[in-house]
């Protein structure tokens, strides 16, 4: 019997999208909340690299990194693929995960900085990209 749990901390936009993930592809787990100030004996053994949340331990393994659960999770629950089945857009898709890990979740936007733009990505954004065939975009 398979049995999932996510160690999480609530306010972390990393582990909700681990837990919206799991939902997505409905598989019931144990849910975890985790005190960053306070880390607990199971999240330092599970995530001994990091000592972040999320981990999703899955039939004891754990597994730790965000992107890596989401990539674990669709693998291990092949029902609804996260992915399209064509390479180029499964890579195209990675592509925009990373970059919006790297560039938007990495530098909080300040709206009191009227010269530092606001760093998000828009459908246009992504549309433009996959138009012009490339994973770069430019200004919409």
């Amino acid at each position: 019997m398979d049995s999932s749990s996510l160690d999480n901390e609530q306010a972390s936009p990393f582990s909700n999208r681990i837990d919206l993930a799991l939902k997505l592809k409905g598989v019931p787990n144990k849910y975890s909340e985790e005190d960053l100030a306070n880390k607990s004996v199971d999240l330092l053994n599970y995530n001994p690299v990091h000592k972040k949340v999320p981990v999703l331990v899955h039939n004891g393994n754990s597994i730790a990194e965000s992107l890596v659960i989401l990539e674990y999770i669709d693998e291990a629950w092949n029902n609804r693929p996260f992915l399209p089945q064509d390479p180029y857009l499964r890579a195209l898709a990675r592509f925009w995960c990373k970059t919006f890990d790297d560039e938007l979740m990495a530098r909080p936007h300040d709206p009191e900085d009227a010269s530092a733009p606001p760093h998000f990505l828009t459908a246009k954004t992504m549309t433009t990209a996959r138009s012009r065939g490339g994973g770069g975009a430019s200004a919409p």
